[in-house]
C-alpha cells in the first residue's frame, strides 16, 4: 500500500475512534510532532496523541498556563513556555510526562521557539537584554546553565538546519491574528543566516506574510497569505528562490506549524492538522480530548468585581446595581438583596428606579439586541417597552412623573419613550463627536421636575456643546444656549425655578515658566439659568424667594429672552465634568488638574476614583466638599438622595443636606451578592457583544467588504470547545482580525483558573554578564547607568558607594558562590525590589573583594532603554561637534511630550535637529510637536550689554530629520505623516508599522475584559487613506540590517547624521547681528 493511502486510513480509524469515544475537541493550539507522536495546547495544558489522530493523554496539569512545546531532535524530551512559578520560563519535561525542570529564571518573558540540532540546547526568545524592539534568540543547555545570544539580532520564528550550519528566521514576531491580511511595515520576510560565513541573506520580499521558517530537507516551509489571503502553508528552495502554494484552506488560516523534518503539524479552525511534504497531502487530525471540563463548569461566585452602573432608590434604602451583567437590587440597611434578572447568556445594564419605587427600568439583550424593559422590584415578570431598537444603548433617566424614560444610543440619537403605550420617539440626533473627549453618544439629559420638559447638551459643528429643551407634550425643540461657549450638563433645580450646567467660559491662561506654552486651566464654571421672566438672579434674590418650592402643576419655562437669564454661580473654577441637581443643592464631579486622560479611564472607567465631589447650597449660597477619591455619582430620579462610585465600593448619602462625607460613608455591602455563573453561556454573550461591537462601532459601516454575519458563524462553531478565558480572547482575536484593521485589541477579562499564582519576582542588577570558563565565574560586561536624579531610572550598580566596572567578577551573592556553570539569575528569584549582598573583585578570588548591599530591579527595561537614547545622544553630539541636537520620543503621550520639551528646551538653539520617532508607541499629542518645530524666527532682540536675542524666543531655525521605523506606530505615523505634509525634513528609515484606524471608545464587558473597535480612519484631502494597513514611507530606506546590529552600528542613524551635515551647509537661517543703534540727533 502507498504511503499517503495508509495514512488515510490510518486518519480514517482514528476518525471512527472520535467517533466512539466521544466529540472531537477543538480549540488545539500549539502543536509539535515527533515521529508517531503529537503534542499540543489544549486549555493551557499539554496533551499528547497519536499523529493519527485518537484520544489524547494529559501531559501537564498545573493551573498556570504551557505553551510552546517543542519535541527534542531525539523525542525524548519536549520543552515549553511553563508558568509555573508565576512568569514565562523554558521548562523542559519527559515526553511521556513528569516532572517539569526550569531552565530560564529571569523576570521577564522566555518563549521556547525549539532545539538546536544535536539536542544539547533549547533555543528561545526573550525581551531581556532589549530595551526597544522585539526579542532577540538564546540558547540554553538542556542540563541548564547560562542562556547564550544567537548571532541574529532581532529574531523570531528561528529554525536551526539539520546539519547546524544555517538559520532560517523572521525578525519580527507576531502571528497578526488579531489583523489579518497585514502589510504594514512589520509584514515578515523570511530570512537566512549562514553560520560558517556569517552572512545574512533575505529570501523573501512579499508585501505581506512570510511567517514561520522550517526546515524539511533542503526547503523551507512557512506560512504565507500570499495568492488567496488567507494563510496557507508554501515551500521555499533557498538556492532558487521558488515558492510553491502547499495547501489550499480558505475559511481558517493556518497557525503555528512544527516539523520533525518529515512531516508537519499545524492548527486551522480550532483542529490539527497535518500535511506531508512527500505525498502533497494535508489531512485533519480528528482529536477527542478526555477532559473533565471543570474550569468552565457553572459555579457560584461573586460579582461584585464587575460592577456597571448604579441607581439609588427614591427613599434612599435600597441600591440597583448592574452586577456582571445582572441587575441586583440592595438594601443599604440590612443583609437584604435580590437578583431582579437572574439571566444565563445574557447581559442587563443601566439599572434607573421608577419614581415610585415600584419598578426598575434596564436594557437586556436576551433577545440577541438590547431592548428597554421594566421588572417589578417584587419580582415577576419583565415588561418589554421596546422592540426596535438596534446597537448600543446608554444610560436611563425616567421623567419625575413616571411616564417617560429618556436615553441615548450609540447611532447619537436621543430618545424617549411612553411607558403606558411603548412609544418611541426620536427627540434629536448629533453629527458632530469631541473626538478627544472619548466619548459617542448625546451623554447627558435631564427632566424638569413636571416631566414636560427635558434638557440635554447637543455637539454643535464647531465641536462646543449647546443646551437644548424639548417639550415633550408638544415635540418642539428650543435652544438655550448658542454654540460660542462649550455648555453641557444641564440639570434642573427641583424646586422648579432654575436650570444649572457646565461651561468652558473662563478663560484664564497660565503661562509655564519659559514663557513658551500656556493652558486655560481651570475652564469650567457651573452657571445658572432663571426659568421664568421677571424674578432676580438667585444670588441676587433673598432666601426665601431663591428656594421657595414651585409646584409641578404651576411650572414653566418661559423661553422668551431665556438666553439673557445665565448667571454665574458663586463656585471658583474648576475642572468639572459632571452635574447634577436636587432640591435646592447641586452635586458637581472634577478635579483640580485636567492633565492627560489617563488609561484607566479610557480603558477601564468603572475603576477611576481621583475625582472630588463638590455641592452648592442654594439656600446658604455655600460650597461644599462632599466627597474625594470617587469615579463617578447619580441623583435619584426624586432629587432627595444620590449614590456614588469609588472602585468597587459604592454607597448612598442623603440630598437634604450637604455632607462632609468621605468614601465608605453611606456604603452598600455589595461583597454579600452571589450569583450561579454559567461561563460558557456568559462567553456567548461576550462574543455576540463583540461581533456586535464592530458592527456598530467599527468606522467604516461596510465592514471593509466583509459579509460581517458569515464572520460570526463561522467562528461561532468553535464556540462551544472554548475551555479558558484566553481560549476566549483568542477566538475574539480571530474574529476581529477579519476586519483588517489596526487597533482590533481584546484583552482583560476574568481569568477562570481557581487558583491565584505566586509570582516569583527575579531582582536583576542592571548589568550585562558573560560566563567565563576560564575562571569559573561570570564577568560583568557593561553596567546600566540610569539616571541618579529619577528616582525610577536609578540603577542598582551606578550609586556613588558601590564601585563595580565591566570586567569585574561576580564571586557571590547573599554570601552564595555563583559558578559560570549555572545561571547566575536563580540566585536572585524572589528578589525582586529588594536588596541583596554581592560579592565582586577585579580577578577571581575573594581575596581583596568588595561587598556591596544593593537593591534589584524587577525590570531592566526602562533601565535599558534610557541606555540607548544617551548612547544615540552622545553619538549625534560627537559626531556633529555638538551643533546637532538629538530627541528620541517614546510615544505620542505624556512620556513622548515630556521628553521633547525637555530635551527640545536643552537643543533649540543648535543648528540642527534628529528627531527620533523609531519605536514610538503612539498617541495623540503629534500636533503640539509639529506646532513647536513650525514656529519661525522673525526678529532680533537686542538689549544693551547682552547678547541678542530671538523672537518668538523658543524657535528652531535649522534643518530637521526625523528617524522612524517598522516599530514606528499609530500617532507616531501619523507625526511622520504630518512631519512630511509640512515639508519640515527629510524622513530616513523604513516603513512604519502602518496602523491608523484608531480607538475613541471603550466598553468593558461583562466580565471587565476589553475589545476595542477601531473608530476613526484617516485621509488626506486626495480622496486616499493614510498609513493603514501601508505604513508611512521614508523618504531614505535604511535599514537596521541584522549584519549591522552583530556590528553594534545603527545605519539609520549613521545615515541621519550624514544627512544633516550636508543640509547644515545650505539652510537654516542664522540670527543675524543686531544693526547699528540708531542716531536721532536732530
Amino acid at each position: 500500500m502507498k504511503r499517503g493511502h495508509l495514512v488515510l486510513v490510518l486518519a480514517l480509524l482514528a476518525l471512527d475512534v472520535v467517533r466512539v469515544r466521544g466529540q472531537e475537541t477543538l480549540m488545539l493550539r500549539s502543536p509539535d510532532i515527533f515521529g508517531d507522536q503529537v503534542v499540543f495546547v489544549y486549555a493551557g495544558d499539554l496533551w499528547k496523541v497519536s499523529a493519527q489522530g485518537g484520544t489524547a493523554i494529559r501531559l501537564t496539569s498545573h493551573p498556570g498556563g504551557e505553551a510552546d512545546p517543542r519535541f527534542s531532535p531525539d523525542g525524548r524530551w519536549i520543552a515549553f513556555t511553563g508558568n509555573y512559578d508565576g512568569n514565562p520560563d523554558v521548562y523542559v519535561i519527559p515526553a511521556e510526562g513528569g516532572e517539569p525542570r526550569r531552565l530560564t529564571y529571569h523576570g521577564g518573558r522566555d518563549l521556547v521557539q525549539g532545539w538546536t540540532p544535536d539536542g544539547k540546547f533549547v533555543v528561545f526568545l526573550s525581551w531581556r537584554d532589549v530595551g526597544y524592539g522585539g526579542p532577540l534568540a538564546y540558547k540554553v543547555p538542556m542540563e541548564g546553565g547560562s542562556p547564550e545570544i544567537l548571532p541574529l539580532g532581532q529574531a523570531a520564528y528561528v529554525s536551526i538546519s539539520p546539519d547546524g550550519k544555517r538559520i532560517a528566521f523572521n525578525r519580527h514576531l507576531g502571528e497578526f491574528r488579531n489583523w489579518k491580511r497585514y502589510k504594514g511595515g512589520r509584514a515578515q520576510d523570511i530570512w537566512l543566516l549562514d553560520l560558517p560565513s556569517m552572512l545574512f541573506r533575505r529570501l523573501t520580499n512579499y508585501e505581506g506574510i512570510d511567517r514561520h521558517p522550517m526546515w524539511v530537507g533542503r526547503l523551507i516551509y512557512f506560512v504565507s497569505d500570499r495568492e488567496t489571503g488567507v494563510n496557507n502553508l508554501f515551500s521555499l528552495d533557498p538556492e532558487t528562490g521558488k515558492v510553491v502554494r502547499c495547501t489550499d484552506h480558505r475559511d481558517f488560516p493556518v497557525y503555528a506549524p512544527e516539523t520533525d523534518g518529515r512531516r508537519i503539524v499545524y492548527e486551522c479552525g480550532g483542529a490539527l492538522w497535518l500535511y506531508d511534504p512527500d505525498s502533497g497531502k494535508e489531512m485533519r487530525l480528528p482529536v477527542h480530548v478526555p477532559s473533565e471540563r471543570w474550569l468552565s463548569r457553572p459555579k457560584q461566585v461573586k460579582p461584585d468585581k464587575h460592577l456597571g452602573d448604579y441607581d439609588a432608590s427614591p427613599d434612599g434604602k435600597w441600591l440597583a446595581v448592574e452586577a456582571r451583567g445582572d441587575i441586583f437590587i440592595v438594601s443599604k440597611e440590612n443583609e437584604e438583596w435580590r437578583n431582579l434578572t437572574e439571566t444565563q447568556g445574557a447581559r442587563e445594564r443601566y439599572p434607573a428606579w421608577s419614581p415610585d419605587g415600584k419598578w426598575v427600568a434596564f436594557f437586556s439583550d436576551r433577545t440577541g439586541e438590547y431592548q428597554l424593559y421594566r421588572a417589578p422590584v417584587k419580582g415577576g415578570s419583565w415588561e418589554q417597552l421596546t422592540e426596535s431598537l438596534r446597537g448600543q444603548p446608554y444610560h436611563l433617566q425616567w421623567s419625575p412623573d413616571g411616564k417617560y424614560i429618556a436615553f441615548g444610543d450609540k447611532d447619537y440619537n436621543l430618545y424617549v419613550v411612553e411607558v403606558r403605550t411603548k412609544k418611541l420617539v426620536k427627540v434629536d440626533r448629533c453629527l458632530q463627536q469631541k473626538d478627544y473627549e472619548f466619548y459617542w453618544e448625546i451623554s447627558d439629559y435631564a427632566w424638569s421636575p413636571n416631566g414636560r420638559w427635558l434638557a440635554y447638551s447637543k455637539v454643535e459643528p464647531n465641536l462646543n456643546s449647546s443646551i437644548f429643551l424639548y417639550d415633550v407634550s408638544s415635540g418642539a425643540i428650543h435652544r438655550l444656549t448658542d454654540d460660542r461657549f462649550d455648555d453641557f450638563c444641564p440639570a434642573f433645580d427641583w424646586n422648579g425655578r432654575y436650570l444649572y450646567f457646565i461651561s468652558q467660559r473662563n478663560f484664564n491662561p497660565v503661562m509655564d515658566p519659559s514663557e513658551d506654552n500656556y493652558i486655560i486651566s481651570p475652564m469650567s464654571r457651573v452657571y445658572v439659568v432663571c426659568l421664568r421672566s421677571g424674578e432676580k438672579s438667585p444670588f441676587d434674590a433673598d432666601e426665601s424667594a431663591r428656594t421657595r418650592v414651585v409646584p409641578p402643576d404651576s411650572f414653566r419655562i418661559d423661553l422668551a429672552g431665556i438666553a439673557d437669564r445665565i448667571f454665574q454661580v458663586p463656585l471658583p473654577p474648576a475642572n468639572y465634568v459632571a452635574l447634577q441637581a436636587g432640591k435646592n443643592k447641586l452635586l458637581v464631579r472634577g478635579k483640580d488638574e485636567f492633565g492627560f486622560p489617563g488609561i484607566e479611564e479610557f480603558f477601564n472607567p468603572a475603576q477611576v476614583q481621583d475625582y472630588w465631589l463638590k455641592g452648592f447650597d442654594l439656600a446658604s449660597k455655600k460650597a461644599t466638599k462632599v466627597l474625594d477619591g470617587i469615579g463617578s455619582f447619580r441623583v435619584s430620579v426624586n432629587g432627595e438622595h444620590f449614590a456614588y462610585r469609588s472602585g468597587t465600593k459604592v454607597g448612598i448619602l442623603g440630598l437634604d443636606r450637604l455632607p462632609e462625607a468621605k468614601v465608605g460613608d453611606g456604603g452598600v455591602d455589595l461583597g454579600r451578592l452571589s450569583m450561579r455563573l454559567d461561563l460558557q453561556a456568559e462567553w456567548r454573550q461576550i462574543f455576540d457583544e463583540t461581533w456586535r461591537w464592530y458592527r456598530d462601532f467599527f468606522y467604516d459601516p461596510r465592514m471593509h467588504g466583509v459579509d460581517w454575519k458569515a464572520v460570526h458563524d463561522r467562528y461561532a462553531r468553535l464556540l462551544p470547545f472554548v475551555e479558558t478565558r484566553a481560549d476566549l480572547t483568542a477566538l475574539l482575536s480571530e474574529m476581529v482580525g477579519e476586519v483588517v484593521a489596526s487597533h482590533c485589541y481584546v484583552f482583560g477579562g476574568e481569568d477562570n483558573w481557581p487558583f491565584e499564582e505566586q509570582r516569583e519576582g527575579t531582582g536583576l542588577l542592571g548589568a550585562d554578564l558573560r560566563p567565563d570558563p576560564a575562571s569559573g565565574y561570570y564577568r560583568f560586561v557593561r553596567i546600566l547607568k540610569g539616571s541618579s536624579w529619577e528616582p525610577s531610572l536609578r540603577a542598582p550598580l551606578a550609586a556613588p558607594d558601590v564601585r563595580v566596572a565591566p570586567g569585574d567578577y561576580l564571586l557571590r551573592i547573599d554570601g552564595q558562590e555563583v559558578k559560570a556553570s549555572e545561571d547566575y539569575l536563580a540566585h536572585l528569584v524572589g528578589k525582586a525590589e529588594r536588596e541583596v549582598e554581592i560579592t565582586v573583585n577585579s580577578v577571581p578570588s575573594l581575596a581583596g573583594a568588595r561587598t556591596y548591599r544593593v537593591k534589584t530591579v524587577a525590570s531592566e527595561a526602562e533601565l535599558r532603554r534610557v541606555d540607548w537614547v544617551e548612547r544615540n545622544r552622545h553619538y549625534v553630539e560627537e559626531k556633529t561637534r555638538g551643533e546637532v541636537g538629538y530627541i528620541h520620543l517614546p510615544d505620542m503621550d505624556r512620556a513622548g511630550l515630556a521628553a521633547f520639551e525637555r530635551e527640545f528646551k536643552a537643543n533649540k538653539y543648535k543648528k540642527g535637529l534628529i528627531l527620533d520617532v523609531r519605536y514610538n508607541g503612539g498617541g495623540f499629542t503629534n500636533y503640539f510637536v509639529i506646532d513647536k518645530l513650525e514656529r519661525q524666527l522673525v526678529f532680533g532682540v537686542k538689549t544693551r550689554d547682552f547678547e541678542p536675542m530671538r523672537f518668538p524666543m523658543v524657535s528652531f531655525t535649522g534643518p530637521t530629520i526625523a528617524l522612524i521605523n517598522e516599530d514606528t506606530g499609530s500617532d507616531g505615523e501619523l507625526f511622520t505623516e504630518h512631519y512630511k505634509a509640512r515639508k519640515l525634513g527629510k524622513v530616513i528609515g523604513t516603513r512604519t508599522w502602518g496602523g491608523l484606524i484608531g480607538i475613541i471608545n471603550v466598553i468593558p464587558l461583562v466580565d471587565g475584559g476589553i475589545v476595542t473597535q477601531p473608530n476613526v480612519g484617516f485621509y488626506d484631502f486626495q480622496g486616499r487613506w493614510v498609513v493603514e494597513n501601508r505604513g508611512a514611507e521614508p523618504d531614505i530606506e535604511v535599514d537596521l540590517d541584522p549584519a549591522s546590529w552583530l556590528q553594534g552600528r545603527d545605519p539609520q542613524l549613521e545615515r541621519a547624521v550624514e544627512e544633516i551635515l550636508k543640509e547644515l551647509a545650505t539652510s537654516g537661517k542664522v540670527l543675524p547681528e543686531a544693526p547699528p543703534f540708531p542716531d536721532k540727533r536732530p
